[in-house]
């Protein structure tokens, strides 16, 4: 889920927060410590990211 646009008209930035959660729910076997605290750290875990899009740049592409 995307939220909270904001655009800053001086650096025509366009900002927002997202919640996308693509982490493994089900397992073929249990993870280990180190496997478990990687998939916790990915960007798309579902817990809130900012991000930054450049405006610009999506308007110059073809």
């Amino acid at each position: 889920m995307d939220y909270c646009p904001f655009v800053d008209t001086k650096t025509n930035t366009l900002y927002f927060t997202s919640k996308r959660d693509n982490t493994k729910v089900q397992q073929e076997k249990p993870l280990t410590t180190e496997e478990f605290i990687t998939e916790l750290n990915k960007v798309d875990n579902g817990s809130s990211s900012l991000y930054r899009v450049f405006i610009d740049e999506l308007l110059n592409k073809n």
